[in-house]
């Protein structure tokens, strides 16, 4: 008897791990579900934008014959503000897509013009990121700027790890129980649904952080790889054309996607001067940051996952609030 209960005593692990695993928890809850909802508005701002804005994302493609090419849309866009500078342009990812026009004015502002292709007309304008995703993927990025930013998305990432390494440690320790309240059920199998996503986001993140690198894909590459060449030059061999960006001198760039490929395979670079640039590891780690490494698929799954974070969090916090709160004590009654 007294073999047995140290064999099952042996197992369970010190109080400090579950208390030190629910005070993580209650630390970060806050700072992960800003990072984690964030995040997976950012990685879907297109999608977003085209049911909160369709006036200015989308256009009827039926009936209407052969869309705008490269050159005419920059013709276009210099006939209507012949005084701003081009600085990219994005070029429509269906069919019923507009093409979104970066502009900067002669004051220092920042606009962008959506065109109709197929009518060549402007249908709106509007400044530059004023709208509510880009506000909600600024706070994803402003949130590891600066030394503060950097320490919090630094000590967030490390612990998401320490999170999950915690509760399989504790988890280990109670493996043979039987049965568990539906709150732990409900914990352990989100965990288990999609810990493997928060440890690759928190890992490629932290990486980032640590080694000063962009995980936006709509930011300009590295500026190396901009050359001067003429805008009728601006093409994508046996590609379509995704991104051009220019920069003050006039040097541009364009990220070109072979078609029916997905996320970063068949996607490039051409700056003119070279056909066929291959992305960076840059590029590569922001893909498997996203999940679009998978395409639309993998992108999906990373965004319910990184929404099943906050939560996982929360019933973390019920589960430790039901375990260390306090419990009446019933009083036995006096004998007459």
């Amino acid at each position: 008897m007294n073999n047995t209960n140290t064999k099952e005593s042996s197992v369970i692990p010190p109080r400090w791990r579950i208390r030190l695993h629910i005070w993580l928890g209650v630390t970060l809850t806050l700072p992960l579900t800003l990072i984690a909802l964030s995040g997976a508005g950012l990685a879907f701002a297109r999608e977003f934008e085209r049911v909160l804005a369709p006036d200015l994302w989308t256009v009827s493609a039926v009936g209407e014959g052969q869309g705008m090419n490269l050159n005419s849309v920059m013709e276009h866009v210099h006939r209507w503000r012949p005084h701003d500078q081009l600085l990219s342009l994005n070029m429509p990812e269906r069919p019923q897509d507009t093409v979104m026009a970066t502009v900067k004015g002669p004051e220092g502002k920042v606009f962008e013009l959506f065109i109709d292709p197929y009518r060549k007309i402007l249908v709106g304008e509007r400044p530059a990121h004023h709208d509510a995703v880009y506000w909600l993927g600024s706070i994803h990025r402003s949130l590891s700027r600066g030394p503060i930013g950097a320490v919090l998305v630094a000590l967030s990432s490390i612990g998401v790890i320490l999170l999950f390494l915690l509760g399989q440690w504790y988890r280990r320790g109670h493996r043979n129980q039987q049965g568990s309240e539906p709150v732990v059920s409900v914990h352990r199998r989100l965990v288990y649904l999609a810990a493997w996503v928060w440890l690759i986001c928190a890992s490629t993140g932290l990486f980032a952080q640590i080694t000063d690198q962009s995980l936006n894909s709509f930011a300009p590459p590295d500026s190396r790889l901009f050359a001067s060449v003429p805008g009728d030059a601006l093409s994508c061999t046996g590609a379509q054309v995704d991104m051009i960006w220019w920069q003050t001198d006039g040097r541009s760039l364009v990220r070109c996607t072979a078609p029916g490929s997905f996320g970063p395979f068949g996607t490039r670079y051409s700056n003119g001067a070279q056909d066929a640039i291959s992305l960076s590891f840059e590029d590569w780690l922001a893909a498997v940051h996203t999940g679009s490494v998978m395409g639309i698929g993998g992108r999906a799954i990373w965004f319910w996952s990184v929404v099943l974070l906050p939560v996982t969090l929360l019933s973390g916090l019920l589960l430790g609030y039901k375990r260390w709160r306090p419990r009446s004590v019933a009083v036995p009654s006096n004998p007459k």
